[in-house]
């Protein structure tokens, strides 16, 4: 077997990444690193990694090797839309509630990591096409979520929800958010949203604000198309796992489905999403 292809990513800010960066490099040798990053990042100090763009061919990848937070796990999820790529995250950030691994923890998990050791679990992700005056300006995976929220202005909007053409629900309030299960403990649980276990394969649907003491959030079947547009109001926006986004008006829609490709998450051998919910989120403490 060649050597095994890593795509690291970054936290753009975490200088601490650098060095943990070489001490991989130094560790592993036999691996061959390639940094994902944009040209306005800080240039790497470390001789003898390959630097390429997010544009590039990353098709010969084995692994990721995250070291940031979630934002980070997020962008490095969206370089392969079509093909599933373990992701090894280790956080950087400041909650980290998706990257698992400690850094001190990454010398000892990697070599198990690309041994295919480590236990893994495939997170379900949606794929949102936003379309305006005919033309579609988004198309892309989604892991947390798709928000659509009103404007700069403080006015309340009305929302029409739609699932395959039927109605669910129309609305006025702030926005809404169309979260996987792993988006589940985000914006959505922020705005009353569920918890809801990250293998299961459905789509939660939260009002943001809305101005009906009856709307509450509702859990879906993964399955069919839910199209979501400002039937009356002002300029809303929708943004797309807090990384691209998009000024929409009345008459466009955003189109939400199940991604075929999931994200392949490698997991602590010795913690599960309990005891991240408990530890990180404090979940079920008075």
């Amino acid at each position: 077997m060649g050597k095994r292809r890593i795509a690291v990513v970054k936290r753009a800010d975490s200088a601490g990444a650098w060095e943990l960066l070489q001490k991989v490099q130094d560790a592993f040798p036999d691996v061959q690193l390639r940094l994902v990053q944009d040209e306005q990042e800080e240039a790497c100090p470390i001789k003898n990694i390959e630097v390429v763009s997010a544009e590039s061919d990353l098709s010969d990848i084995d692994m990721v090797l995250c070291l940031g937070g979630d934002g980070t796990i997020i962008r490095a999820a969206g370089l392969f839309p079509t093909r599933i790529v373990p992701i090894l995250a280790v956080n950087l950030g400041r909650l980290g509630f998706l990257a698992e691994i400690a850094s001190h923890e990454l010398l000892t998990l990697f070599p198990k990591a690309l041994a295919e050791q480590l236990p893994y679990e495939d997170r379900m992700r949606l794929w949102a096409k936003v379309e305006t005056q005919g033309r579609v300006v988004l198309d892309q995976p989604v892991l947390n979520d798709v928000v659509v929220a009103s404007g700069n202005l403080a006015r309340i909007t009305t929302y029409l929800v739609e699932r395959d053409g039927k109605q669910l629900t129309e609305f006025r309030g702030d926005g809404v958010v169309v979260s996987t299960p792993t988006g589940s403990t985000a914006y959505s649980m922020a705005a009353g949203g569920p918890i809801v276990e990250p293998g299961i394969e459905a789509c939660i649907v939260t009002p943001i604000c809305p101005h009906h003491l009856t709307h509450r959030p509702v859990v879906l079947r993964a399955e069919g198309e839910l199209t979501i547009a400002c039937v009356q109001g002002n300029q809303a926006f929708v943004t797309l796992d807090g990384q691209s986004g998009y000024g929409i008006h009345h008459g466009d829609v955003i189109r939400i489905t199940k991604a075929s490709v999931p994200v392949r998450l490698l997991q602590h051998p010795d913690t599960d999403h309990f005891h991240t919910l408990r530890t990180k989120l404090l979940w079920g403490q008075g």
